[in-house]
């Protein structure tokens, strides 16, 4: 008998949750195959805990309440898997969809390739019609990775020790053995209440591939992710790559000081998307613009990563 605990971590989305644990009720496993749902509520000032309930009377799949006062997405996490008895641990967010096929795929992908991470795709679910230089295949790819939508297409793929980004934590799964091996989620990265910050799930696949541990991606175990009108407009997406930039500026402090180089290449990044647009040219001004607010946020972290640490010699 194989176990999964799926776990999800909420704060204050009971009515997206409410879909998501539906969604998670119906999910079709072989009967060697035992799943149960955790439910993280982290800190929430909604109903999280009353729809947690409600979903729990008369399911044949248990669904578990747990409260992580603690703010932050990685400490929820990581009491999820303190508590976690199964041999697999799977994460989806509360704004995600899986199909009924999900567990089960997440599991036969275990099992066929002795994988030790594994995740699959996460497809958009629009809330309106997407306009139209989303769809776009100049600025799909990095703007669709920052809306955590992927689809490595239609095969099993093992990722490289160099490959980024390459699964996210709507959709993926540890075995509960590697998981102790690499350590819990980091508590500085991830979102915190209105802290913004990412990369929780990036860091954690991340140090799975520099252990030597087995990640795949199968494109069976397949979430939709629901994108709201929000998420598809500039503002919202110039404030995410920002943020990203502070992130990977902690994830990876490699530098002592400011680089110059980097400081020239973002300022060439503004300038050429302001000309382009101007030229009227969206697709490569947005291009320029996406590089312009990741190394901004990438310098902005340096500095406040050094202000914190030598604060006399600031």
């Amino acid at each position: 008998m194989n176990s999964m605990q799926v776990v999800v971590c909420t704060y204050n989305r009971c009515e997206s949750l409410r879909d998501t644990l539906r969604a998670l009720k119906a999910q079709t496993v072989n009967e060697d195959i035992e799943l149960e749902v955790i439910v993280v509520d982290n800190n929430s000032a909604d109903s999280t805990k009353m729809v947690v309930e409600e979903a729990g009377r008369g399911s044949r799949i248990p669904i578990r309440y747990l409260f992580e006062p603690r703010q932050g997405k990685s400490y929820a996490c990581n009491t999820a898997i303190e508590q976690a008895q199964g041999e697999f641990v799977a994460f989806v967010d509360d704004d995600v969809v899986p199909e009924s096929g999900w567990a089960q795929a997440l599991c036969d992908a275990f099992l066929s390739f002795r994988a030790d991470c594994v995740g699959g795709k996460v497809l958009p679910l629009w809330a309106q019609t997407p306009p139209s230089w989303l769809m776009s295949e100049t600025v799909r790819k990095p703007i669709w990775d920052l809306l955590a939508l992927l689809d490595h297409g239609n095969g099993v793929i093992t990722a490289n020790a160099s490959d980024n980004n390459f699964l996210y934590g709507a959709n993926f799964a540890f075995r509960k053995k590697a998981l102790k091996d690499i350590g819990p989620f980091r508590v500085d990265l991830g979102p915190a209440g209105s802290r913004p910050l990412r990369g929780e799930d990036a860091d954690i696949v991340s140090r799975f591939l520099k252990a030597g541990k087995k990640v795949i991606y199968t494109p069976h175990a397949i979430v939709h992710h629901k994108v709201s009108q929000q998420r598809m407009q500039m503002t919202y997406i110039r404030q995410w790559k920002y943020l990203w930039g502070k992130t990977t500026s902690l994830m990876h402090p490699i530098h002592a000081r400011l680089p110059g180089w980097l400081v020239k290449e973002c300022i060439g990044h503004g300038m050429r998307a302001l000309t382009a647009y101007g030229q009227r040219k969206r697709e490569n001004g947005i291009q320029h613009e996406l590089q312009f607010w990741t190394q901004l946020g990438q310098i902005v972290g340096m500095v406040e990563r050094r202000w914190r640490r030598y604060p006399q010699s600031a």
